[in-house]
């Protein structure tokens, strides 16, 4: 009887989303890699793997994720940003494009902070859920040994700044519904667990960097949506209006909240895998007076998928 250990498979980046519509993005933007082992998961979950461009390699226009075959706008470049915010202005540096196209190749260079090595990236859908999406993403580093995990897709806005159409970027991950303060511990803490889960502090520094721009660019609507660096939450029950108030109490920085990024940083953390999570935001937990509180679940991912995409290029 064989014994033979199967040696993880060195990717560039996997990407985790819940549901087809923020899949799609990443299908429509990168080739398909037809040459590598599947990643078999278990149930429903699904992956893909794609082959990730670094730029907009000898001035050729890249499609990006939301409409496939057209150039992002400024033809496929766009301008370097340094800061995060209402204020933030575009400078006359450049930057990488935000993603590949059906004619990409894959670059396995790097030096610059970007995953290095294979430029393959590994998107999963895992389906909705903290367990849904542990149980992908464990599996899945069964047979792959990622330089970055990153959840995307769709989330809730929590923050009372935050607007539909924004993409948040974790700093930090905490579950929403944990509660063993009885026992000492904190607030949105599991036992055994630290308080909250750090996410990895190059890729908020990238996103940061290549983010606004690109999400400006990202869709025919998106000129003035903004990155929103924060903590981010995820647990088994919606936030809504009625219990909105508690959650902002309790996590008062926290600027989103979706089903899955919290359990999937558990699980790189508990690899030692660096992580964040980029989402863009589809409704907002409780509506001020004014706001627009929902947009199409294929739009927040798109914009989502574009500034991921940007942060790996």
């Amino acid at each position: 009887m064989s014994t033979a250990v199967r040696t993880p498979r060195p990717v560039a980046a996997l990407v985790v989303v819940a549901m087809d519509e923020e899949a799609r993005p990443f299908l429509d933007a990168l080739a398909p890699l037809d040459d590598v082992d599947e990643v078999p998961l278990l149930g429903t979950a699904r992956a893909w793997s794609l082959a990730l461009l670094r730029e907009c390699e000898h001035g050729r226009e890249l499609p990006h994720p939301h409409r496939p075959g057209t150039a992002a706008a400024g033809g496929g470049e766009l301008a370097t940003v340094k800061t995060v915010g209402p204020d933030a202005e575009p400078d006359d540096g450049r930057v990488d494009a935000a993603a590949g196209g059906p004619h990409a190749k894959p670059d396995n260079g790097s030096g610059d902070g970007r995953p290095a090595g294979s430029r393959e990236l590994v998107l999963v859908r895992s389906g909705i859920g903290l367990v849904a999406a542990a149980s992908a993403l464990a599996t899945a580093l069964t047979r792959l040994a990622p330089a970055v995990v990153l959840s995307a897709g769709t989330a809730g806005g929590l923050g009372r700044e935050v607007e539909v159409g924004d993409v948040c970027v974790s700093t930090t991950l905490a579950y929403t519904d944990a509660d063993a303060t009885a026992f000492g511990y904190a607030h949105g803490q599991t036992p055994g667990q630290p308080a909250v889960f750090e996410a990895d502090a190059a890729v908020l520094a990238r996103v940061e960097e290549v983010g606004p721009a690109a999400l400006r660019a990202s869709t025919a609507s998106s000129g003035g949506a903004r990155i929103r660096a924060g903590q981010m939450l995820a647990g088994n029950s919606f936030v809504t209006a009625a219990n909105v108030g508690r959650a902002r109490e309790l996590f008062p920085g926290a600027v989103s909240t979706d089903m899955e990024s919290t359990a999937l940083a558990q699980v790189a953390t508990s690899a030692g895998i660096p992580f964040a999570s980029v989402r863009g935001v589809s409704d907002l937990c409780g509506p001020e007076a004014g706001q627009d509180f929902h947009i199409g679940a294929h739009e927040a991912a798109a914009r989502s998928a574009v500034v991921v995409l940007a942060a790996l290029g």
